[in-house]
Formats: structure tokens, C-alpha cells, sequence
């Protein structure tokens, strides 16, 4: 196959996730469940399944070296994603906490499979400048696999305090760990690339220097609802803002220096 038509074909999946978005959006009413939870789980199908075709092409591109069983193993791990997501809906559909539980550790399977492929693919790979930004992408993965277990509990959480403390400590983990992390990997490179300017040599040094403050962030942030520390929620994610501010202080000095050229 092609690489355009490879890429049509992945990509047919995180489009199919966002008309079934569109469909939620549209049923939700006739449905006992919450519209967020409706919304919930196809849109954050759409955008792990992007996730999990980009983060692969851009580390593909980054080391310079194929991941292990190469599209193969992609088109497995995508095809673990859509099975084990769709069982997470069906199961909130039918109020089913087994196949909730089913369906998400399927769904984790397919993000640990992912976080071991491209933690080989970079320990296999020869010194690259940008080789260290695939750990953006394996950290991502790891604090997912947190998002998924603690979203597989809520399901069987019956205190609805506790319900809402598992709601904050998942979202801490999916929007800014499992796809802020992978955002701000990206942008490390992608940010220079837009603005056709040569990237800064001090932006290895803050992407470094951001990621560890990053994740000492989302786990402090999570822990906060999980031990029902509050206070812990908002200084978790203070860290986490410095280490965003890190790199979006080489993003300033890369579109300054743009701007003087």
C-alpha cells in the first residue's frame, strides 16, 4: 500500500470516531446517559487514535528509524483502540461496569503496546538531535494508562463524591498529560517549521528541562482529587504551566528572531 493510502486509511478512523461525536451529540437526549459522558468517550476516540497515527509518523521521522512491525503493529494497535473503545461505549450505553472495564483495559492495552514500541524504537535508534522529543510521546502513553484506569473506576465508583473526585483526577491525566503532552512535543518542532525559522539551540535544553516538570505537575494535579486535597490540584497544575512556559519561552525567542530577520 501507498503511504497516501495508508494514510487515508488511519485517518478514515479518527474520522469515523468523529461522526459517531456527531451522532452522540444528536442521540444524547433520547439517552439515559449525560451528554458529557455521550461526548466523552467518541471524541477522546478521535483524538487518541490521531495520537496514536502521528505520534508513530513523527518519531518514524524524528529517529530515523522504523518502529518495530512497522504499520503492522500500527494497524494492531489501532484496531485494539477501536475495539476496546467501542466496548467502553457500549458498556455506557447498557450501564454495564464489566464491559466498561473490559473495553478500557483493551483500550490500555493498545497505549501500553504503543508506549513500549516507541520507547524500543528510541533506545534502538542512533543519536538524533530531536530523537529526545519521542519521550514526550512515551510519557504521554504512560499517564494515559493512569487516565484509563482511574476512568475503568469511576465506572464502579458508587459515592458520587468520589465519582466527581476520579472526573478531575482523569481529566488532569487525558487532556493535559496524554494529549498536552503530546502537543507540546510536537510543537517543539512544528513551532520553528511554521514559522520557516532554524530552531534555537537552547530548545533541546528546554524541552528537556520541561518535560520532568511537566509530569511532577500531572502527578501532583491527580493526586490532589485522588487523596481529596484540593490544594494539590491547583499546585500541580502551576507546575505543569511553568514547564509549558518553558517552551513556549523558545517559541517567543524563535518568532522574535523571526520577526528582526
Amino acid at each position: 500500500m501507498s503511504r497516501r493510502n495508508w494514510y487515508l486509511l488511519t485517518n478514515s478512523v479518527v474520522l469515523a470516531w468523529i461522526v459517531l461525536t456527531v451522532v452522540a451529540v444528536t442521540i444524547h437526549r433520547f439517552v439515559s446517559q449525560p451528554m458529557w459522558l455521550m461526548v466523552h468517550v467518541p471524541l477522546l476516540g478521535a483524538v487518541t487514535a490521531a495520537i496514536l497515527i502521528w505520534s508513530q509518523h513523527f518519531s518514524d521521522t524524528l529517529l530515523r528509524r522504523e518502529a518495530p512491525a512497522g504499520r503492522a503493529g500500527l494497524g494492531i494497535r489501532l484496531g485494539l483502540h477501536t475495539v476496546g473503545a467501542g466496548l467502553v461505549m457500549a458498556g455506557v450505553l447498557a450501564a454495564s461496569v464489566p464491559l466498561v472495564i473490559v473495553g478500557a483495559s483493551v483500550v490500555a492495552a493498545a497505549i501500553l503496546a504503543h508506549a513500549v514500541v516507541l520507547f524500543l524504537q528510541l533506545r534502538r535508534a542512533l543519536p538524533s538531535r530531536f530523537g529526545p522529543l519521542v519521550r514526550y510521546y512515551v510519557a504521554a502513553a504512560v499517564v494515559f494508562l493512569g487516565g484509563i484506569a482511574i476512568g475503568a473506576t469511576m465506572s464502579a465508583a458508587g459515592d458520587p463524591d468520589l465519582t466527581d473526585r476520579l472526573v478531575t483526577a482523569h481529566l488532569v491525566l487525558n487532556a493535559y498529560g496524554w494529549i498536552g503532552l503530546t502537543a507540546l512535543g510536537t510543537l517543539v518542532l512544528l513551532f520553528p517549521t511554521v514559522l520557516h525559522a532554524r530552531m534555537a539551540d537552547t530548545a533541546d535544553a528546554g524541552a528537556r528541562f520541561a518535560l520532568p516538570v511537566l509530569i511532577a505537575g500531572l502527578v501532583v494535579a491527580a493526586s490532589g482529587p485522588l487523596l481529596d486535597l484540593r490544594l494539590l490540584v491547583t499546585l500541580g497544575m502551576a507546575i505543569w504551566i511553568v514547564g509549558t512556559a518553558r517552551i513556549g519561552i523558545e517559541g517567543w525567542r524563535q518568532a522574535r528572531s523571526r520577526v528582526v530577520l
